[in-house]
């Protein structure tokens, strides 16, 4: 979700750090939000807009057909009364209108067992994902608070989608800033294994092709074609920050956990300042 949240916090001299505690949260999940790969929940929205002193249509640019659509229908100014036209639109545009922060809890072939944090517009996607999987798509993807997820729908023993009422709190399983850990977990233990790993350099989309930029984008590479082609790969394979290459058979892989600014280069390459 594009917006000019890094752009007005600097006007205001404000640094992430500074603006994740006006509002709640944390430095990281402020750093994703600017960088467009975090949809706020749109109680948090308020108060990054309250903060910075900005109309939410010049924050978040992309709520201004649906604001204004509202403000059409309903002759008022202020965001009052909120019908399901509105909620939807809002939604379409990137915004997380749900008040409740959800959980995915899960078990894994295996033995694995947790629970991610996850937005509220994610849940009509992996609740249909978990009821039926496409023949030749097993893997399904989607972005915890910070980390991508990749599970393998046929060694996923039982899910369940829980909330609880809205908390802004600091997350705790942040990344160091000089670690990047990549957890794998397949089917014949509840233990990952762990690797540190170096970030992609590139966005896939920039890559033309050539091996030695292909290696770059390792990651991205990973979520991609698990995604889309399932078990037609028969191995995953990454290279760890020692050079070492790893190998994982495709269907025996339950899960992966890959934190975000591993796979998104803008993210890892933006300023923290």
């Amino acid at each position: 979700m594009k917006n000019s949240v890094r752009e007005l916090r600097k006007k205001k001299g404000m640094t992430q750090k500074q603006l994740g505690e006006a509002v709640g949260t944390s430095q990281q999940q402020i750093q994703r939000i600017e960088a467009g790969f975090q949809t706020p929940r749109f109680d948090m929205a308020v108060k990054i807009c309250n903060v910075l002193e900005s109309q939410m249509v010049i924050v978040f640019p992309s709520t201004k057909m649906p604001i204004n659509s509202y403000r059409f229908r309903k002759k008022k100014d202020a965001l009052t009364q909120m019908d399901k036209k509105f909620t939807d639109d809002m939604k379409n545009a990137g915004m997380d209108m749900d008040s409740r922060k959800w959980f995915f809890s899960y078990s894994l072939r295996g033995g694995k067992e947790g629970s991610f944090s996850i937005s509220g517009i994610l849940i009509d996607r992996l609740f249909k994902a978990v009821q039926r999987r496409p023949a030749n798509q097993p893997f399904v993807v989607f972005d915890s608070d910070s980390k991508r997820i990749i599970i393998n729908l046929d060694h996923l023993i039982y899910c369940q989608f829980l909330f609880e009422k809205p908390e802004l709190e600091n997350e705790n399983d942040e990344i160091e800033d000089s670690e990047y850990a990549i957890n794998v977990y397949t089917i014949d233990r509840p233990n990952s294994f762990d690797f540190d790993v170096d970030p992609d350099e590139f966005d896939i989309d920039t890559v033309e092709g050539e091996t030695a930029e292909l290696e770059n984008v390792q990651f991205q590479k990973i979520v991609y074609e698990t995604e889309k082609f399932g078990y037609d790969n028969d191995a995953i394979m990454f290279t760890d920050s020692d050079g070492e290459t790893a190998f994982f058979r495709t269907r025996d892989v339950a899960m992966m956990e890959i934190p975000i600014e591993v796979v998104e280069p803008s993210i890892s390459e933006a300023d923290n300042d």
